[in-house]
C-alpha cells in the first residue's frame, strides 16, 4: 500500500502497535494521574474493540514477557488475550527456565513462536484474529536461528532473510488451512534503529503487506502503490481488510476511499508538531473505561524441545 512514513509517537514497538490498532500516537498525558498499568489507553476505541463486537476470538502471541512497556495491559484492555513467554512456560508448552536451544534475541526465538502459532491456528474459533509478534530482527544485531536458517549468514541482514523465510512459511501454512478465506497482514512496528547499516540520505519506510484482503472498495495495484501513509492509516485498512467498511479511524484514513492526512492535509513536520500539542480528548483516552471482555485463552499442549522446527533446506517449501 506504499511505505509507511514514521511520524511522531509511532517510533517504537509499543507506540507502533497502538498506532496500528487505534489510529492514535502514544504520548503520556501530562501529570499521568489517569494512567495505571492495568488500564492502558482503556477509553480509546481500537480495531480490536470493533472486532470483539463482531464476535472475533483474538489472541496475541509473543516470545517475550509482554508486561514490558505495558504491552500486555494495553492488549488486554482492548479485547485481546495475551499468550507470551511466561504464559507458555506456566502452561508447560515451553520449558522453564528457557533452554539455550530455544533462546533467540530477547526471549523465545521466532521459529519456535511460529511453531506454537501453527499449533494454535486450526483450533481458533472463527471468526478470529491471531497476532504474532516477531523479535529476531530487532537491533542491535538481530538473531539468525542456526537451526531453522542454517544456510543464512549470521548478521543483521541475515536476520531479515531468516525472518522473511519464517513468515513466508507460516503464511503458506495458513493458506493451506483456509485458502483465500483468511486475510493476512504483515506490517512492521517501526523503522529499524540500527545505526550505520542503511545508506545515508535515503528515504526509509515501514513495510506493509495485505494478502487476500476483503476490501470494501474497488482497488488496483496502480491505486495502491506509491501512496503516502502513516502508521495511523493501517487501523482503517485492518478493519476494511476483513470486510468491515471503514473510511477513517482515529487519525487514520483508508487510502482506498480518500487521501491520507499526509497526502492531503499535512506535511510530516506539520503533523509531528500537532501530535506534540496537548489534547484534552487524547488525555481522556487514559481514563478507566467501562468495557468488559471475557477473554478466553486457547489451550496449548506441552511441546517437547525435540519437536522444534526441522533444519530448513534452500529448496524446502514445507512449513
Amino acid at each position: 500500500m506504499g511505505g509507511l512514513v514514521q511520524v511522531a509517537g509511532t517510533g517504537w514497538t509499543m507506540a507502533g502497535t497502538i498506532a496500528h490498532l487505534c489510529g492514535i500516537p502514544l504520548t503520556m498525558p501530562i501529570g499521568g494521574n489517569s494512567f495505571s498499568n492495568k488500564y492502558f489507553l482503556d477509553s480509546a476505541l481500537c480495531v480490536s474493540d470493533v472486532l470483539a463486537n463482531h464476535g472475533y476470538t483474538q489472541a496475541y502471541l509473543s516470545g517475550l514477557d509482554s508486561s514490558f512497556a505495558g504491552m500486555k495491559y494495553f492488549l488486554q484492555s482492548h479485547a485481546i488475550s495475551v499468550l507470551d513467554l511466561p504464559y507458555f512456560q506456566q502452561t508447560g508448552a515451553i520449558p522453564s527456565p528457557l533452554p539455550q536451544e530455544l533462546q533467540g534475541f530477547w526471549g523465545l526465538k521466532d521459529s519456535r513462536l511460529f511453531a506454537l502459532a501453527r499449533d494454535m491456528l486450526p483450533t481458533l474459533k472463527e471468526p478470529f484474529a491471531l497476532y504474532v509478534s516477531t523479535i529476531d530482527t530487532h537491533h542491535l544485531d538481530g538473531f539468525v536461528d542456526p537451526h531453522a536458517c542454517a544456510s543464512v549468514r549470521s548478521d543483521y541482514q541475515g536476520s531479515f532473510t531468516c525472518t522473511d523465510m519464517l513468515i513466508a512459511e507460516f503464511i503458506d501454512y495458513a493458506q493451506s488451512l483456509y485458502g483465500d478465506s483468511v486475510s493476512i497482514v504483515v506490517v512492521g512496528d517501526h523503522l529499524s534503529m540500527k545505526t550505520g547499516f542503511f545508506p545515508p540520505n535515503v528515504s526509509r519506510y515501514v513495510f506493509d503487506l495485505f494478502i487476500n484482503p476483503k476490501f470494501t472498495a474497488p482497488y488496483t495495484l496502480e491505486s495502491t502503490k506509491s501512496r503516502t501513509l502513516s502508521h495511523f492509516d493501517i487501523a482503517p485498512l485492518l478493519l476494511d481488510s476483513v470486510g468491515i467498511r471503514t473510511e477513517a479511524f482515529g487519525l487514520g484514513r483508508n487510502p482506498l476511499y480518500k487521501p491520507t492526512l499526509l497526502e492531503s492535509t499535512f506535511s510530516q513536520e506539520e503533523l509531528n508538531a500537532l501530535i506534540a500539542q496537548k489534547s484534552r480528548m487524547y488525555d481522556s483516552f487514559w481514563d478507566i473505561g467501562q468495557k468488559s471482555y471475557n477473554l478466553i485463552k486457547p489451550k496449548l499442549e506441552p511441546s517437547p524441545i525435540n519437536q522444534t522446527q526441522k533444519p530448513r533446506r534452500d529448496n524446502d517449501k514445507t512449513p
